[in-house]
């Protein structure tokens, strides 16, 4: 069965030389909506319906990432391309096959090494990898020890190939050294308006290989919606330095206040109509502070009503865990006549609080503790929503001043935070992480 499809009706503009390089690695920087990761999965898909003996290996650092990001993003793509009918999408193990051949589309984190070096194909060769927000593996050799996946055998027609996809959060990124500059032996054989492609060419073996570097942003992107065109405009505005970043791709710098976007603006003293979705988010603390904050997004508007900061370093009292279970359920008060959904997210790392918090009666989920990902999410959010936080909740709003990147790390290539005063971002951070791609639980019994 043939269907005819327009393809650039479809994939759209202003990625011609990501669609048709074929060097060892496609190396693409850009800002939010700059459509570089659907445009790869569409590319992807295409290609290995293209190409009988091809298969696919998608990576993030961490797997549990991959679900909501990757996977969706090639189910996407299958659906646009119309081919649904051809493939076998599975959650379990997470794979996708093409029917008619039996090529796979394997999907792999970074915290399971032994999963990746282990990778045997059935049918044809693994000739392609997609990392994914490569921003997050901060370590070279990480990456190196991907690289050796792509090997041996390779059939007519085909060729090997990484291709990167990321936020170019950190000039100081071993990516950027590595991809983006010009390394010794290497030469740039063509400057595009978008980036560059260079070569090392290995005399000993008589071998090229060549890399893309390109950089995109959402002003690439044709089928970008008016209210997020608009979210980049106010940002323009309120916060240039990051629009630099987030809305035209350039390499940022990770250093100052992470959250320069909260002001006193951000503040506020009054009562809200509470008609939208509440989260409780929670950041577990036996020796260091317990945290619940109360979180309530009306749409436009996201408000922090309310937060429970206990720091038994300062009280000299430690509470135990079935103490701030019941303290929990005082925070979250009279639930039986409210019609709203309530989401409790929690510090996956609280197994012993989450136990006593259900034997009263509260369903809780762990939040995705990716550190680096959730600020991102939080970042996110300031721009695409206004965010107060209620003048009572003094610590939610002391760390939202002073959360700061660590710049010894950044200038080494890594990007953290500063491991102090953090707790109440790190609520956020889980609840940021919650409200992208939420999941429908409630407040209630088990």
């Amino acid at each position: 069965m043939k269907r005819k499809i327009h393809l650039p009706d479809i994939v759209g503009k202003h990625y011609k030389e990501f669609w048709h390089f074929k060097g060892r690695y496609r190396v693409c920087k850009g800002s939010r909506a700059s459509k570089k990761s659907k445009t790869a999965a569409l590319w992807f898909i295409y290609n290995l319906m293209k190409h009988p003996e091809s298969n696919l290996l998608v990576c993030r650092k961490e797997f549990n990432t991959l679900k909501n990001s990757c996977f969706t993003e090639l189910k996407w793509a299958i659906n646009r391309l119309g081919v649904k009918y051809f493939w076998e999408v599975k959650q379990s193990p997470l794979e996708m096959t093409y029917k008619p051949t039996g090529q796979k589309i394997y999907f792999r984190g970074l915290d399971d090494p032994e999963k990746i070096t282990s990778i045997a194909v059935e049918v044809g060769t693994l000739c392609w990898g997609w990392l994914e927000e490569a921003y997050q593996v901060q370590d070279e050799a990480d990456f190196d020890m991907l690289d050796e996946c792509l090997r041996g055998y390779l059939p007519e027609g085909l060729f090997y190939q990484w291709t990167f996809t990321f936020n170019p959060w950190n000039e100081h990124s071993w990516i950027k050294k590595r991809f983006f500059d010009i390394g010794e032996g290497e030469t740039v054989i063509e400057t595009l308006d978008k980036g560059i492609v260079k070569q090392f060419y290995d005399d000993e073996i008589g071998e090229a290989i060549q890399t893309l570097a390109i950089t995109t942003n959402f002003l690439m992107n044709e089928f970008i919606d008016n209210q997020t065109l608009a979210t980049f405009k106010q940002m323009k505005i309120r916060n240039p330095r990051h629009y630099k970043v987030a809305g035209l791709g350039d390499w940022g710098v990770v250093e100052g206040n992470i959250f320069d976007m909260f002001t006193e603006e951000n503040t506020y003293n009054r009562d809200f109509v509470k008609t939208g979705m509440r989260y409780i988010a929670i950041d577990y603390g036996t020796v260091n502070p317990m945290v619940f904050l109360d979180i309530w997004d009306e749409g436009e508007a996201v408000y922090v009503a309310k937060e429970f900061y206990y720091d038994s370093r300062k009280t000299g009292k430690q509470k135990t865990d079935s103490e701030y279970a019941t303290e929990l359920k005082k925070f979250l008060g009279d639930m039986s006549n409210n019609n709203y959904p309530v989401y409790v997210v929690i510090d996956p790392s609280a197994a012993s609080f989450k136990l006593e918090v259900r034997k009263l009666g509260i369903r809780v989920k762990d939040a995705d503790n990716g550190v680096l990902d959730g600020i991102r999410h939080l970042s996110n959010l300031f721009e695409m929503k206004k965010v107060f936080v209620h003048e009572d909740c003094k610590n939610t709003i002391a760390e939202l001043e002073s959360y700061a990147w660590d710049e010894k790390a950044a200038k080494v290539g890594r990007e953290q935070p500063i491991k102090d005063n953090d707790h109440t971002c790190d609520a956020l951070r889980y609840f940021a992480k919650t409200i992208i791609n939420p999941r429908r639980w409630r407040y209630g019994p088990e």
